[in-house]
């Protein structure tokens, strides 16, 4: 984690398009363990980046992906569904 935020000092848009990458792709291939901690990671870099709404997104992500939750909720906005 210290190199991660060490890094997202110096550029946190393009490690968070890093792990954005990343969280697609865990997505893609069905690795809710990744999903969760790449999403994690996600908004411990954005809060210490100061991006609140960013670290909700990512939040959001990650409860989404454990266990027994349904995932098409989480993807639209109250009421628009």
């Amino acid at each position: 984690m210290t190199a991660s935020a060490k890094l997202s000092r110096d550029d946190g848009d393009k490690v968070l398009r890093l792990l954005d990458d990343a969280i697609a792709l865990a997505i893609n291939e069905h690795e809710n363990r990744w999903i969760v901690a790449l999403n994690h990671h996600a908004a411990v870099i954005s809060s210490f980046l100061g991006k609140t709404e960013l670290v909700k997104h990512y939040y959001r992500l990650h409860t989404c992906s454990r266990p027994g939750h349904h995932w098409f909720p989480c993807f639209f906005p109250a009421g628009n569904v």
